[in-house]
């Protein structure tokens, strides 16, 4: 009777194994989903470094272009074989003028995601004003795509607009003019405040203002580059 118990206890058990392994690959019986992102932080894992929109300012850099790289994402099992990527391209910047970016997309064999590069060219529509980069996926044979699945760069040139348009910004750093601005960028080594924490902003006009202090009392050590002393701005909310 006992061997019969145990018996019966193992054939159970089989058929609860089996079960839960039909159950595991029912799960990818259907077709991969991709979804597209852009690249947040080129140093960083793509694996773990992807959103919908960045923002591209190029400020008083001397910077004339960039590339900023768009991520399709892949959810699923990996395929053996190279797979085609179909990708739509929409916003108001104009393709071979602002930007170059190649449609002919593909998934690598074994791969979990592909990069998209997107190189942006620095020219006069840009001036003190914004475009918009943008990019979707297609859905076919091979992948489900999300409706919400979109990825945008916005590109802009001149006096940022983050700082000019967000009240938050001009409140905690004073009013945003060119010379400021300058300041600010040759200071911070970055174009934009589109993806800073509000958080931060009263460390960051902090850490500036004792760099004018700084400036007012070594004026040499940066060449006289932001004109006489003591410089007639600072990085307060009564500026």
């Amino acid at each position: 009777m006992k061997k019969i118990i145990i018996f019966c206890f193992l054939i159970l058990m089989i058929g609860i194994v089996s079960s839960c392994k039909e159950d595991e690959i029912e799960l990818f019986n259907g077709k991969s989903a991709l979804f597209v992102g852009v690249k947040m932080d080129e140093r960083s894992t793509p694996e773990n470094d992807m959103d919908s929109v960045r923002s591209v300012a190029f400020g008083f850099s001397d910077l004339q272009e960039t590339t900023i790289n768009f991520m399709v994402r892949l959810q699923g099992i990996p395929a053996k074989e190279d797979r085609k990527v179909k990708i739509k391209i929409l916003g108001d910047a104009t393709k071979g003028t602002d930007y170059e970016l190649n449609e002919n997309v593909v998934l690598p064999a074994g791969a979990h995601y592909v990069l998209i590069p997107c190189r942006i060219i620095r020219n006069p529509t840009f001036m003190d004003t914004q475009k918009r980069i943008m990019l979707s996926l297609v859905a076919d044979d091979l992948f489900e795509v999300p409706d919400t699945s979109k990825a945008r760069i916005n590109v802009s040139d001149g006096i940022p607009t983050e700082w000019v348009n967000n009240s938050f910004a001009a409140y905690v750093l004073g009013t945003c003019s060119k010379i400021k601005y300058q300041f600010f960028y040759d200071m911070m080594g970055y174009y934009d405040l589109a993806e800073v924490p509000y958080g931060d902003l009263n460390n960051i006009g902090k850490y500036l203002n004792k760099k004018v202090d700084d400036y007012n009392l070594n004026p040499d050590k940066y060449e006289h580059k932001y004109g006489d002393v003591p410089l007639s701005f600072r990085f307060d909310p009564w500026d």
